[in-house]
């Protein structure tokens, strides 16, 4: 997506006294994603368009993006906020082509029982495909892109196929009528991947029986997500002897016709809401949590889903999600002993459609945020197998390389000695141990009982992909490896947390995708019942 960037630099804007109140500026049919005021008395200055917000609060200077979910405005209006005058040294605008810049994960349609693999199995240089093409045995290495099955059955206590997007936990799931169907009673299918920051869910839903009821389970706090409950609405009681009691918001009522009803959730530090049939957003509660879950549950009866889409907005005020589908440029990279950063390469035999590789055999290398999260924050990241390739005319086509010594970090200064390090298969994979200041604070073992195991092989880790979180509120610190709470300080001290950073050392790992989101300052003390 190209941007235009437009700026007065070294001079000063005067608004307020003979020079005028008001400056605007447009370039349609371009957006405006961003824009920077450099006042010399911040807050005499009144942005007057509407849906931009400070994307970093209380910043000098202030840095402006479109609000969460909304489209981005045409152009750009300042006014004098007081009876003084305004003085800005700089101002600068970058404009975007009017397309919504979100990660969109699916639809999933569920019209066949396999799904193509997204990621770059068929990735090869034009000189492999030639050399694979004169082969005698070219048939035998051909390669066509691998078929997925929508959804895993289990194989046994959380063995899970890891290239199946939907698990089946509970109850009977099926595809059937080009749609995903679920029966009751207690039915539960899971989404593989995880979602900590803010995103969007929109599918549609059918009721198929009059006694049918299923849910949406999502946020929330760690092994309590919120459950959004879908019933059939019931018929209007004219006159009611006694008057009704308080509407549940987490109950959404879809009319008993048994027609196809399009849902659209939202989850974000605002909390979650509720969309039906196109109508307005209904509250459901303030609370998000700091879970990453997400699931589909049908209760009673017979309940189908179908054009299941998540969409997650690349740029918020409280945070980012990035995919590294493509050129990530809010990122910058160190190395050292021969480590070094590849965007998007190499192959990957799980389910996965982007991401990038840290390959250092000996050194280390860790990629730094460039905009300022803090004081409180989470970050979360999918690590997965980096695969060596040698070649399909090898008896050994690949191998995939263990993830080791694996660390995020929350900062005070990028420089991966100060604030928060946690670093996962530390110690030869024995154990878990966060850092403080570059002193160990706490460590957890990696027995038998830890969400991630070494078994050696050709999948070196079970499971073999893995959402891992590090997240900072006032002074509480706290680890969470695939949905469980793996490792947990508290810090009499709170550092103010400013930089986010991922990497590792003596390791091969691919990260992707990457969610930063800001923390309120203080937890919530009793999260309402869902």
């Amino acid at each position: 997506m190209s941007e235009h960037l437009v700026t007065i630099q070294d001079l000063s804007v005067t608004l307020g006294g003979n020079r005028g109140g008001t400056l605007a500026t447009a370039l349609p049919p371009l957006r405006v994603v961003a824009v920077l005021l450099d006042e010399r008395a911040p807050g005499a200055c009144r942005v007057d368009t509407a849906g931009l917000v400070d994307a970093v609060p209380d910043a000098t200077p202030r840095i402006l993006r479109p609000a969460p979910f909304s489209e981005p405005p045409a152009g750009l209006s300042l006014a004098l906020a007081g009876d003084s005058e305004a003085q800005l040294r700089r101002i600068a605008v970058a404009y975007s082509e009017p397309a919504p810049e979100e990660v969109v994960i699916g639809p999933y349609t569920f019209n066949e029982r396999t799904i193509p693999d997204p990621s770059d199995y068929l990735d090869f240089t034009p000189e492999e495909h030639l050399q694979m093409r004169s082969l005698p045995e070219a048939e035998k290495f051909r390669r066509g892109q691998k078929p997925r099955p929508v959804i895993a059955r289990s194989r046994g206590q959380d063995n899970w196929n890891d290239d199946s997007p939907w698990r089946m936990e509970r109850g009977q799931w099926r595809l059937a009528d080009l749609a995903l169907q679920g029966a009751g009673p207690d039915a539960l299918l899971t989404y593989a991947d995880e979602f900590f920051g803010a995103y969007e869910v929109r599918m549609k839903v059918r009721l198929s029986e009059p006694a049918s009821s299923a849910c949406v389970m999502l946020g929330g706090d760690l092994g309590k997500p919120h459950r959004l409950r879908l019933v059939r609405e019931q018929p209007a009681v004219a006159e009611p002897k006694v008057s009704a009691p308080p509407r549940d918001p987490f109950v959404v009522a879809l009319k008993a016709d048994g027609a196809w009803h399009p849902l659209r959730i939202r989850l974000d530090n605002g909390g979650l809401a509720a969309a039906v049939d196109g109508g307005a957003w209904s509250a459901v509660t303030p609370h998000r949590g700091d879970a990453g879950f997400f699931a589909l549950g049908v209760q009673n009866g017979r309940v189908e889903f179908d054009d299941v889409e998540f969409r997650l907005p690349r740029r918020l005020a409280n945070g980012r999600n990035y995919s590294f589908a493509n050129g990530e440029a809010d990122w910058w990279r160190e190395t050292h002993d021969g480590a070094r950063w590849v965007d998007h390469g190499g192959i990957s035999c799980r389910l996965a459609s982007s991401w990038i590789s840290l390959v250092a055999p000996r050194g280390g290398g860790t990629i730094w945020n460039k905009q300022v999260f803090g004081p409180d924050v989470v970050v979360a990241t999918n690590i997965t197998e980096w695969s060596e390739w040698y070649g399909w005319d090898r008896d050994e086509t690949h191998r995939h390389l263990p993830y080791d010594n694996i660390c995020l970090v929350l900062g005070t200064e990028p420089d991966g000695k100060t604030g928060y390090r946690l670093e996962i298969n530390s110690n030869d994979r024995t154990e878990t141990v966060l850092y403080r200041n570059d002193r160990p604070v706490a460590r957890v073992p990696q027995d038998r009982h830890f969400p991630m195991q070494f078994v050696g092989g050709h999948f070196p880790y079970f499971p073999r992909r893995h959402w891992v979180a590090l997240l900072k509120r006032g002074g509480e610190v706290l680890a969470i490896l695939n949905g469980k709470a793996i490792l947990a300080y508290t810090d009499p001290d709170p550092l103010p947390v400013r930089r986010v950073g991922l990497g590792g050392y003596r390791t091969h790992v691919n990260f992707g995708p990457i969610a930063i989101r800001l923390l309120d300052a203080k937890p919530v003390a009793a999260p309402p019942k869902s």
